[in-house]
């Protein structure tokens, strides 16, 4: 049984890679295409747009992947318990669900049962930045 998990996650995480590179490739071609990226006769602005192009993604998933570490670790639980309770005030039967309602240290604790997984983005955006970095590299050779 717990071969089968641990074949099922790895599939579940190359999905995901799978997924994310996919998605940034889109992103790099939509930039490449309408950057004129394949349309340049000089190959130095065609390194420079195809860098542009690299970069963006990879930001993007920088980006998402730290906002998604810092929210792992529970940074926005105390905004979003707060507004949460804010939220009581304004119904009719606000009574009823603050006394339903669980304190802050068991709502964390609820909250935190399955993270969300920050490492395929983040590797995703990296490996992106390492091919902005090479494209740059190129464009400042030739």
């Amino acid at each position: 049984m717990n071969k089968e998990n641990k074949t099922a996650n790895k599939a579940d995480h190359k999905k995901a890679y799978a997924v994310l590179f996919a998605l940034g490739a889109v992103f790099f071609l939509i930039y490449a295409i309408f950057g004129g990226a394949f349309s340049q006769g000089e190959i130095n602005k065609t390194f420079f747009v195809l860098c542009d192009a690299s970069f963006i993604p990879a930001m993007l998933y920088i980006v998402t992947g730290l906002v998604i570490v810092i929210a792992n670790d529970g940074f926005f639980d105390a905004f979003t318990y707060a507004s949460r309770k804010f939220s009581y005030l304004i119904n009719k039967d606000y009574e009823d669900k603050l006394k339903k309602d669980e304190p802050f240290h068991e709502y964390k604790k609820n909250r935190h049962r399955a993270n969300v997984p920050a490492k395929p983005v983040l590797l995703t955006g990296f490996c992106f930045l390492v091919l902005s970095s090479l494209c740059l590299l190129a464009f400042y050779k030739l």
